[in-house]
Formats: C-alpha cells, structure tokens, sequence
C-alpha cells in the first residue's frame, strides 16, 4: 500500500468514479441511506409480524459481494494499482459462499414435499416412518411416487389420535394406568440409546416385543380383570387406516406424571420408620433424606407374589442407588445399584438376608464411561427359573452388566433404594411386566 491513490474518498478514472465508464467495484452509494462501516449500503428487509425480526430475501442476501467487505482504502488501492486483482482473487470464494447462502435459504423448503430437492427425499420419508425394512418398497419408486408417498404418510400421522387421546380414551373407560410409544419413540431408542455419556437413560428392549408393530399401548392390568376385545375397538377408532398396534399388559406401570400421586408406593428407612421423603412432582419421584437408607417398594395387590418378570425404573443418583425385586421386606431382598462410593464406580448385584447384605457379583464400570448424577440410567431386570434357582440377568440402557444363578429369593415386590450419606434418587417411570410378556394385537386392516 506503498501509493495511497488520489485521496481517501475520491475515485481515480476507470474506477468507477466520475471520470470512469465501467461498473464501480466499490458498489453503488447510498444517498441518505444506511451505509455499513465499508461504506456499502445495507440489504433493505422488510418488517415481519414477530417483534424485533428483519427477514431479507435469499436474493437480497446473495447480491452482497464478499469484496464489498473490504474498506474502500484497500479497494482503491487495487483498482488503481492492482487490476482488481484482489476482486478477481475472491471470485471462488464467492461462489462457495453463494453456495452455501443457497442452501440454507433453502432449509425451509426440506419439510415441504413438492419443493424438497429430489436428492433429499430419502431424508423425508424417514422421518415419516419410510425405513428399514420397507426401503425395498420406496427404494423401487420414482421420485414422484415417492413424493405422493411422503404426502399420503404426513395425512396420516396428522389425522390418527395423538398418543394423548388413545391414552386418555382406555384410562377413561378402564380405570387403568396407560401409556404408549409411537413409531417415532421406537426410532429413537432403538437407533440412539447405549451406555455412554449422551444417553438419557432409554433401553432397547422394551420395544422389542414386536419390532414390526409401529404403535406400542401398556396397559397396567396385574389381576387380568381388564376386557381386553373393549381395548382393541377402541384402538381401532383411533387410527385412520390399517395401522398395526401392539398391546402388552403389565403388571406395573408409573410415570409420576400425577403430582402428588403415590398410590402404588409404600416407603421405609432404615431407622423403621415410614415417614421418608418420597415426594412426587414434576414427572418424577425423588427420595432425598441424607442420613438414612430409604425406599419404596410396590404395595399393589399381588405384588409380593411376583415371580417371574422384567423390571425397569429409570434412576439417576448420587453415592450408591438402584432397584430392589424379589423383595419381602426391608430386610430380604436383591439389590441391582451403582455404587460410587469407594474408590473406583462399581455396577452390583447384592442380596440382603435377614440385614446381611452379601454380593453375588460386582463389576467396574466401563473404562472410559463417567458417571454423571445428573444422567438417568435405566436399570433392567429380568428373572427365569432355572431348576431349582433363579436366573438373574441385569441390564444398564440394554447393555448387561451381569448374569447370575441364585436361589434365596424365588417371589416378591420390586422397589427402589438409595444408600446413607448425601446420597438421593430420582426416578421418573417404572414398568414391570411378567414373562412371558402378555399382548394382544391389533392387525393390519383387522
């Protein structure tokens, strides 16, 4: 910048000033506008119903030239000594930069199913249950019948009861607690979930009764007294064509989506006493008395009978926490916990006989995995006779942790627990169903 031109301000011949013929590539000059600091005029917007927002057009935006950036010193300089060689050099990063600016003008037009680029179809008709298995089925289409696809696919997740109807229609006419996953619940946790730290406690395996069922409904029905034809008409007028839907009855199920509602819990610690901290809100149930051990445990009709079942409870904690089954009291129980504790985290599978505790297995966690208390685990047990013993399987986010053979315990309740000691637990759903697992169907067309 050894030659500075003519002065700050003033345009050479040839420039693009008032001695020059060609375009000016210091771009055109606002007279009374909104210039920014290199003197280029602003993209005009216009203003949108939202407070505060500009929107600018995609053609607006895109006849900025990255050039223009640069102060009007510099673009002088290279108009008179440079041959606008600094233009011509940012030529290439201008288109990549228009490329880009292309693109993401055009995210909107991804959810549309006519304005969608050909090339991302295969995107869209995932998203609206088009995979997997029935990719030999759209992977045969033009793009046209695709698109015709997606669009009859969108109608029907639009017009088929939301998930919070179906529930709320079998709660009403049957007094059992309900809950449901959806094809896009099932997507999620079978593609998403394993033991790392950006889990959020989710377990295969509870979809995997019927993987080719897109619509999954538990119903709590422990004593089977619920009329299980009156459930299935009633799914049936909630889908707007053949969609499959897989019933499973469990013995148990809780979400604590109901403040205050404790029902299916009875609580002790290890002082005796029942006046524990229990406390249901918020779509979780938490125990947080810092000096003594403390549970909950089933107290519904039956539970103590259990004998062989799955039982998960999605758990995050402090110190040394997990899910008791087979239990008889406070003092005769297995234990499925995480301790971290001592010196290193440790995954245990403990019994308590009579007070005394002792372990059947016990194993590291995982090298590498840390282990967060702001984290939901879910924790998974199932049991099966064996002979004489009870096959223990345990299971942290469908990972197993252990599989033992142990014959104490054979029946019981199931529950949750915490240790002593600045130790606390949330827990925000629960689910125990026998095996083999109980279902009905709801079939295609049926």
């Amino acid at each position: 910048m050894a030659n500075q031109g003519p002065g700050a301000g003033s345009l050479p011949a040839g420039a693009g000033g008032a001695g020059g013929s060609g375009p000016s590539p210091i771009g055109p000059v606002a007279v009374g506008g909104i210039l920014d600091t290199a003197l280029n005029p602003l993209a005009s917007g216009s203003t949108a119903s939202m407070l505060g927002y500009v929107e600018i057009s995609a053609d607006d935006l895109l006849q900025l030239q990255m050039y223009f950036f640069l102060i009007e010193i510099i673009r002088i300089e290279d108009a008179n000594n440079g041959d606008l060689f600094l233009k011509r050099f940012l030529e290439g990063p201008q288109t990549v930069w228009e490329d880009i600016q292309a693109k993401i003008f055009a995210i909107k037009n991804l959810w549309s199913v006519s304005d969608i680029p050909d090339e991302y179809l295969k995107y869209l008709k995932n998203i609206v249950g088009w995979t997997g298995k029935r990719e030999k089925i759209t992977d045969a289409l033009n793009n046209d019948t695709l698109r015709r696809l997606i669009a009859n696919s969108v109608n029907l997740w639009k017009s088929r009861g939301p998930e919070e109807t179906i529930t709320s229609i079998v709660t009403l006419v049957t007094g059992a607690r309900t809950r449901s996953w959806n094809w896009f619940d099932y997507r999620w946790v079978q593609d998403e979930t394993g033991l790392g730290h950006d889990i959020s406690g989710y377990d295969p395996w509870l979809l995997e009764i019927d993987n080719d069922r897109e619509m999954n409904v538990r119903i709590m029905d422990p004593d089977g007294s619920i009329d299980r034809e009156l459930i299935k008409n009633l799914l049936k007028l909630v889908r707007p064509c053949g969609e499959r839907f897989e019933i499973t009855y469990l013995n148990l199920i809780d979400i604590f989506n109901i403040d205050g509602d404790d029902t299916q819990w009875g609580t002790i610690n290890d002082a005796g006493s029942d006046s524990t901290t229990f406390t249901v809100a918020s779509g979780s149930g938490t125990l947080t008395d810092l000096t003594h051990r403390e549970e909950i445990y089933s107290n519904i009709d039956g539970a103590d009978s259990w004998s062989q079942y799955m039982f998960s409870a999605r758990l995050r904690g402090e110190d040394h926490f997990g899910i008791t089954f087979y239990r008889a009291n406070e003092n005769n129980y297995y234990v499925f916990r995480l301790n971290t504790t001592g010196v290193a985290d440790n995954f245990e599978l403990i019994k308590r006989v009579a007070g005394v505790e002792s372990t059947i297995a016990s194993s590291p966690v995982p090298a590498g995995y840390i282990v967060d208390p702001l984290l939901y685990y879910m924790f998974r047990v199932t049991t099966a006779v064996e002979g004489t013993a009870t096959r223990i399987q345990c299971y942290i986010d469908g990972v197993e942790i252990f599989s033992a053979l142990d014959s104490q315990f054979a029946q019981g309740t199931v529950g949750v627990i915490h240790g002593v000691g600045g130790a606390s637990v949330e827990v925000d759903e629960i689910e125990v169903m026998s095996l083999p697992a109980d279902s009905d169907c709801v079939d295609i067309n049926s």
